[in-house]
């Protein structure tokens, strides 16, 4: 008598199987695990809004603007990425996770004092989402 057990089937086993008719409920469970963001997508967003190249954003000079475009690089890197604090450090020019912590207290104390600054951080948010939508 053979043993049958109960296999469990992960929703990513189905991704990359050419012409299989993938149930529902599998899709809806891919769609939502699978990382739709990148990091390119946050820094074409950041240039688009506000002008700063991620070369710029990783210089150690402190301008307003060029920490402004750190605050939200920060804040939608852990949003959208789920990045650790210290990989976001890494990838602004080598700085320390307390840095990129303090950066994201300041972004959402922005955001909820100055309209300006919530308008901009408004648009980066729109063109992240809509170019995560827009891909193929």
């Amino acid at each position: 008598m053979i043993k049958q057990e109960s296999i469990l089937i992960s929703p990513y086993s189905y991704v990359g199987i050419p012409r299989l008719d993938i149930p529902q409920k599998f899709k809806k469970a891919v769609q939502d695990m699978k990382t739709q963001y990148s990091q390119e997508m946050v820094i074409n967003a950041i240039h688009d809004v506000l002008g700063i190249t991620y070369y710029e954003m990783q210089s150690k000079y402190r301008y307003r603007q060029l920490v402004e475009a750190r605050q939200m690089y920060c804040h939608f890197m852990k949003l959208y990425l789920r990045w650790t604090l210290s990989m976001i450090g890494r990838s602004v020019g080598g700085r320390d996770h307390t840095t990129v912590m303090h950066n994201i207290n300041v972004f959402e104390n922005l955001c909820f004092s100055d309209p300006v600054y919530k308008a901009k951080a408004l648009k980066i948010k729109n063109i992240i989402e809509w170019s995560s939508q827009n891909t193929i």
